[in-house]
Formats: C-alpha cells, sequence, structure tokens
C-alpha cells in the first residue's frame, strides 16, 4: 500500500496508553454518515506505527439517526476494507456520534473514588433524561473547587441501542470491538497530539462531514463547548448540483477534484462561496452563543477538518468572518497566538483521528478511559482527564472537561 509521505511519518506517542499487545496491532474504524474510513496500527516502543489505511463510501441510508440503519451493507463494507488491504488486525476501536451522547455536569463534596462509585448512579437518576436500565453510564471528576472541598464531576451516557448498532456490525464482520469512544474527543485527542496546548488559548475544533458540522471549543486544553449543525458537505454538492444543472454525482466530482465533464473550472470557488459563506455564518452564531453564555473571549486559533474543509474558500471565509486571521491575531482581541514553530493562530486543515490515543505522561495526567470497555461491556467515558489536584488541593487545577452540545452540563 502506497501512503502519502506525511503518514509514513506519523508516529503517535501513545506508550502504556496502549490497551492492545503491541504485536497484535488495533484497527481503528470511523463509520460515518457517507463513508467508512480504516486505520491499522501497530504498538511499538515510541509509538503506534501506521501500517494500513482505507476509505469506501456508504449509501446515504447506511447511517440514520446516529444508528447503523442497513447492517448488512456496513458489514460489508468492513469487511472489504479489512480484506482488500490485507489488514491482520482484529481489535477495534470505533466511536459513536457526539451529538447522541448525552452528558451532564454536576457538582459533589469531595469523596473518595470507592465513595463517588457508590453515589454517582444515584445522582444520574435526577439529571440523566433516560433511565438508566436503558444507557451505558460512566463518569469523570473535571477538578475541585471551593479549596478542594467539592468536586465537579462529568456523567456521560449513551443508548445501548445506539452502541449495541456499532458493536453488531463491527461483530459480524468478524472483528472484535473493543473500544468504543466520542467522535468529539477523538478529534480532540489528535489535536493534543499534534499541536502544543497553551493555559489560556482558545481553539476551536471544526469538522465539516458529509452532513454535519460539529465544533468542539477547547480553552487550556480543556473541552468546553461541543456543538453540531445539520449542514456539511452535502450540501456544497447540492448546491452545485443545481446552479449547474448536473447530477448530484458530477456535482461531487467537480467539488472534490475541480473537474468538470473532465475539464479544469476555475468557478468553482465562486460557485460554492455563497455556501461557504452560509456555513461561516451559522458556525460564528454558534460560536457567539457560546461566548454570551460562557462569559468567554471566544477562540483565538482554529482548526478544520474532515472532506468539507476542503472546498476552496472555505477556510478564509471562516476566518474573516470569525476575526482569526493567519498571522495568528485575533481581530476582536489583542492576544497573540503561537505555537513554538507551529503557528496554531493559522486556520489549517487537522487530521482526524481514528482512535490513538496520546500518551499524556506520568503523574500529571491519568489514561484516557475508552466509552465503551467491549470485552466487560461496561461503559466507559470516552474522554481523557488530567489528574485532578487532591482534597484541598489548588482549586485552579482542572480536569480534560469533556462536552456535549451547547455547553457543558447541556443534554441531548
Amino acid at each position: 500500500m502506497n501512503l502519502p509521505p506525511f503518514l509514513k511519518k506519523l508516529n503517535v506517542n501513545v506508550g502504556s496508553l496502549n490497551p492492545f499487545r503491541r504485536e497484535t496491532g488495533f484497527v481503528a474504524l470511523d463509520i460515518g454518515s457517507s463513508s467508512i474510513k480504516m486505520v491499522e496500527a501497530v504498538g511499538e516502543k515510541s509509538g503506534y506505527r501506521l501500517v494500513n489505511m482505507g476509505i469506501l463510501p456508504l449509501p446515504p441510508t447506511a447511517v440514520q439517526n446516529n444508528m447503523i440503519a442497513e447492517k448488512d451493507v456496513v458489514v460489508k463494507a468492513i469487511q472489504n476494507l479489512i480484506q482488500t488491504n490485507g489488514v491482520k488486525a482484529t481489535q477495534v476501536i470505533s466511536a459513536v456520534p457526539g451529538r447522541a451522547v448525552i452528558i451532564k455536569k454536576i457538582q459533589l463534596p469531595a469523596q473518595s473514588e470507592e465513595e463517588l462509585q457508590a453515589n454517582v448512579e444515584f445522582e444520574a437518576n435526577n439529571v440523566i433524561p433516560e433511565s438508566l436500565e436503558n444507557v451505558n453510564l460512566d463518569y469523570q471528576v473535571l477538578n475541585y473547587v471551593d479549596d478542594g472541598s467539592k468536586m465537579d464531576v462529568l456523567l456521560v451516557a449513551v443508548k445501548k441501542e445506539i452502541i449495541n448498532s456499532y458493536t453488531q456490525v463491527i461483530q459480524e464482520a468478524g472483528l472484535t470491538p473493543m473500544i468504543m469512544d466520542v467522535d468529539y474527543f477523538a478529534l480532540e485527542n489528535m489535536y493534543e497530539t499534534g499541536y502544543e496546548v497553551k493555559p489560556d488559548e482558545g481553539v476551536g475544533l471544526i469538522h465539516v462531514g458529509a452532513r454535519y458540522t460539529s465544533i468542539n471549543v477547547l480553552k487550556g486544553g480543556i473541552s468546553s463547548f461541543t456543538g453540531d449543525l445539520p449542514v456539511g458537505g452535502e450540501a456544497f454538492t447540492e448546491n452545485l448540483a443545481e446552479a449547474l444543472s448536473i447530477s448530484y454525482d458530477q456535482a461531487e466530482t467537480f467539488k472534490v477534484t475541480g473537474l468538470l465533464e473532465g475539464k479544469k473550472d476555475a468557478n468553482l470557488g465562486s460557485l460554492v462561496q455563497p455556501a461557504c459563506e452560509s456555513l461561516a455564518e451559522e458556525i460564528a452564531r454558534t460560536l457567539s452563543l457560546y461566548g454570551a453564555m460562557a462569559s468567554d473571549e471566544g477562540i483565538n486559533c482554529m482548526y478544520l477538518s474532515g472532506g468539507g474543509a476542503k472546498v476552496p474558500g472555505l477556510a478564509p471565509i471562516l476566518s474573516e468572518r470569525l476575526g482569526v486571521l493567519s498571522g495568528g491575531r485575533a481581530t476582536n482581541d489583542s492576544h497573540q497566538s503561537t505555537a513554538g514553530s507551529r503557528d496554531i493562530g493559522r486556520i489549517r486543515s487537522a487530521p482526524r483521528d481514528h482512535g490513538c490515543r496520546r500518551d499524556l505522561g506520568a503523574g500529571r495526567h491519568r489514561a484516557r478511559r475508552p466509552l465503551l470497555d467491549a470485552v466487560s461491556n461496561r461503559f466507559r467515558f470516552g474522554g481523557g482527564a488530567r489528574e485532578p489536584e487532591p482534597r484541598g488541593g489548588s482549586s485552579q487545577h482542572q480536569g480534560k472537561r469533556r462536552g456535549r452540545t451547547r455547553e457543558q452540563g447541556r443534554g441531548a
């Protein structure tokens, strides 16, 4: 298999967080609304080595309402990816859509881990808008406040039928589901792997998928806001098809390659500009809502990912609309955003994570917990966390916060 040059250099440092035997490796599957992306990696001393990658399209009806609707189609696509690429690993990491996850933040008196385990289910009954019999539930301590006398705890729940719809197709494809994560957090993990996290910097991670655009705002490396917009790359394709009176497939090819009837067309940028401006306006409106609720200064820089991020003109239009310039200075404040040799104030495309987990180091962090440990069939939270200060520690020390929609603490 021929890999792009930048992927040949991929070496994600995961250290002791590797949940699998090093010699067997794993398969990461991103089952999206328009395609399945596959990565095979093997754990080595210095990190993960990328072995295989592939992508296959899915019909529009394969994934509906955050669940696998056409299981046979998805199973065959997974099997095709595995067989065509000669994948040897059988253990799978995958993720559910973040918009399908319920997240609530609660505050409790500081207590031991044993006490928290005993009390969290009782508290969840009061805040999770679903019967606990129908969901997988887990929690994460975020940080200690009020001089360590109280603790912020994030409760995370997802309907069992949603997780099961993903794990079932993986099993029927002859593979073993080991970890289910949340796509919001998988992208965040990838960002943290590749870029330096600044303590007071606001970072916007924007993933433009086929049907949805997801937003994850990080403040000092802590996810403080997540949300979804029901618009993505398909909207650009539909607009092109209508404007040029061509088929959807022709419009998709034009959008991706810039070729119309086999010839390069320089008008692609101008044709997609209205859709770019519309999406930028929706993103700006959503981020303004976050800023108003959080009394926050907003984001200093932004990263784009997903197939829709490559649409000509989208990045500069977002830059202008959100006031984040390529030099790293935001026009709505005086903050200068740099990260050593990397200019993370620049709007640029970032690779989407396919399940790799970063080794966050010893002592200061603890391992990320997956959403579902499929071996024990127990729900596992798919975020990461800096180890909170012990009782009486600094009230400013915060854990890795995980968001859902609109603002932390809002449910599905």
